[in-house]
């Protein structure tokens, strides 16, 4: 199940850390979590002009290091204390687990859940009583799903990820190739070389 809240009402709730310094919040991974500390990749996406150093500044991390910067994007590793924030500590009152990654983009929360169905039911009845919810899917989980996209390389799941994220593939189309190519900073012909390799490599897994 993969849902969407917004959390315009309580604040950051789903990353306690975030703040207006940051457009967009992505939780690749986490590891080595202890009910202390944290240990995570994450890619941030800050807002223009805004530098990292600031942001480092206004948090307690233990460690931050860079692995890669585009822009304004940063892929990070990051060490910290753990403050259990509003939804995770709701979350762990349920036999499910979150299945990464979490997106944080302009206050809203987007993130799925992996458990059994009336758990499931439960937590949705659970979060409407004190969230705005939307689920945006609901569906059997399916591990080969996701190794689906194994085979892609870093920038052909960007391309997808972002057209996807951006309306490309939506009815009627949201942005049009030259829009998107100028929205990652990458030429058009770039752009939809990347996405016609990653529609390409998918299709294949599907019909083999």
């Amino acid at each position: 199940m993969t849902i969407s809240i917004d959390d315009s009402v309580h604040g950051y709730c789903c990353l306690p850390f975030l703040n207006n310094m940051v457009r967009r919040f992505e939780i690749i991974s986490i590891f080595n979590l202890t009910p202390s500390l944290f240990t995570e990749i994450c890619e941030i996406t800050f807002q223009d002009r805004v530098h990292i150093e600031d942001w480092i500044r206004e948090n307690d991390f233990i460690e931050l290091h860079v692995i890669r910067q585009v822009g304004q994007k940063y892929t990070c590793f990051i060490k910290g204390k753990i403050i259990m924030d509003e939804i995770s500590a709701f979350i762990e009152n349920f036999e499910i687990k979150i299945e990464f990654p979490v997106i944080v983009e302009q206050r809203n929360c987007r993130f799925s859940l992996i458990g059994k169905r009336e758990e499931l039911y439960n937590i949705i009845k659970k979060f409407k009583k004190g969230w705005k919810i939307e689920v945006l899917s609901f569906e059997k989980y399916d591990p080969a799903n996701k190794n689906m996209l194994d085979s892609l390389t870093a920038m052909q799941k960007e391309v997808l990820k972002q057209a996807y994220l951006s309306g490309y593939f939506s009815y009627p189309r949201k942005i049009n190739p030259q829009k998107l190519a100028d929205k990652m900073g990458i030429k058009k012909a770039t752009l939809l070389e990347h996405l016609r390799k990653a529609e390409n490599k998918i299709l294949h897994r599907i019909i083999e």
